[in-house]
């Protein structure tokens, strides 16, 4: 089932970058992106799997900019929104 994630995952970056010609990063890695969060449904997996993309995509940068962790939970603080209607499901 991750790995399952990841793949979407790397396949959204990949093609945006494809399309556009630029990677796409959230702001607060790279303070000239307009990207503030990713949201998904209640699947921790999902939101987990996302943390890890960011690491291993070196999305986050903690010693030039960014959130001062490698730990993917901590970096889903900042990314991770859950959607109104599943949050209350």
């Amino acid at each position: 089932m991750r790995q399952a994630f990841c793949t979407v995952w790397n396949g959204i970056f990949d093609a945006i970058e494809f399309v556009t010609g630029k990677a796409l990063n959230f702001k607060i890695f790279t303070p000239a992106s307009e990207l503030l969060e990713a949201i998904g449904d209640a699947e921790g997996t999902q939101a987990q799997e996302l943390g890890d993309v960011i690491l291993s995509r070196h999305m986050n940068t903690p010693y030039v900019q960014g959130v001062a962790t490698t730990d993917p939970d901590t970096i889903l603080k900042f990314v991770w929104k859950t959607c109104q209607v599943h949050f209350i499901r």
